[in-house]
C-alpha cells in the first residue's frame, strides 16, 4: 500500500503582505520622481530602501510543506509563495528516535528547524525525529505534525512512533 499524505505550516500573512507590496511599489514610484526631480542621489537612496524592503520581505513570509510519500517525508521551505526550496529528505523507517524539544539540549545532536513560531497555538506539538546519518553523527529534524502525519508514519515505523503524539515524553 503506497502512502501519501500532505501538511501545511502556514501563517496568515495576507494583510502584512499586501502592506509590503504597496510599500514596494509606492518606493518604486519615488525612485522615479526622485530620479527625475531631485537627483540620481536621492533615487538611490530610495531604490536601496526599496531592495532592503524586499530582502526583509523575503525572509518573513516562509511556509513548511511536510510530504509523505511511502516511507519518505520531504520538508520543503516556500518562501514568499514563489520559491520552494527542498529543506530535507527524511526516510521514516531510518529514524531512531523522537524526542521533546526540551530534552535535546547538550545530547550532540544537529538540530534542522523546519517549523514556524507558534505552531503550538495550531494544536501542533513540536517533535524533533533523530536520524543517524554519516559516521554516526546524529541530526535532529524538528517539525510539528499533525495527529494523521504521526499515524502514518507509525505504520512506517511502529516501534519509534508507537506513543500519541499529545502525551510523548522527551525519550
Amino acid at each position: 500500500m503506497e502512502i501519501f499524505y500532505e501538511q501545511f505550516l502556514t501563517k496568515d500573512y495576507e494583510f502584512i503582505r499586501k502592506k509590503v507590496e504597496s510599500t514596494k511599489n509606492a518606493l518604486l514610484a519615488l525612485t522615479c520622481l526622485n530620479f527625475v526631480f531631485l537627483g540620481f542621489t536621492i533615487a538611490l537612496i530610495t531604490i536601496s530602501i526599496y531592495f532592503i524592503v524586499s530582502l526583509i520581505a523575503r525572509r518573513k513570509f516562509v511556509e513548511f510543506e511536510y510530504e509523505l510519500t511511502g516511507n519518505e517525508l520531504v520538508v520543503s521551505k516556500i518562501v514568499n509563495k514563489k520559491s520552494r526550496r527542498i529543506m530535507a529528505n527524511i526516510k521514516i523507517d531510518e529514524v531512531i528516535k523522537i524526542k521533546s524539544v526540551d530534552s535535546v539540549n547538550n545530547e550532540g545532536i544537529k538540530i534542522i528547524d523546519l517549523t514556524l513560531d507558534d505552531v503550538s497555538k495550531k494544536g501542533l506539538k513540536e517533535k524533533i525525529l533523530v536520524v543517524s546519518g554519516e559516521n554516526d553523527i546524529l541530526t535532529g529534524y524538528k517539525v510539528a505534525m499533525d495527529k494523521i502525519l504521526h499515524d502514518l508514519c507509525k505504520k512506517i515505523n511502529p516501534g519509534v512512533f508507537r506513543q500519541r503524539l499529545d502525551i510523548l515524553k522527551g525519550e
